[in-house]
């Protein structure tokens, strides 16, 4: 998910603290997708919430969106990860002929 508005606003300092933050508020996920999801989201919100200037402008109305994303995606990404608690990898070595 690209937001070609927001992205005009990203430095690495928020792409920093936005992974910075999914890992520690969330370190139970480990799988990328939702990780980088995540972060992603999370990046979009700290922009958001530095450039509002008033309730209801671009910022405020894009920031509301992307927490309700964020907290979606996380319901996901912890839903995964008990889906996948406990459970072991099998693998079977194959052979050739």
């Amino acid at each position: 998910m690209q937001d070609a508005y927001l992205d005009n606003h990203v430095t690495p300092e928020n792409e920093s603290n936005a992974l910075e933050y999914v890992e520690r508020m969330h370190p139970e996920i480990t799988d990328e997708y939702h990780k980088e999801k995540l972060v992603e989201l999370k990046k979009y919100q700290m922009i958001c919430l530095e450039n509002q200037v008033a309730e209801g402008d671009i910022f405020d109305t894009k920031r509301k969106q992307y927490r309700e994303l964020f907290n979606d995606t996380l319901k996901a990404a912890l839903s995964a990860v008990k889906t996948t608690a406990g459970m072991s990898t099998l693998t079977i070595p194959m052979e050739r002929a």
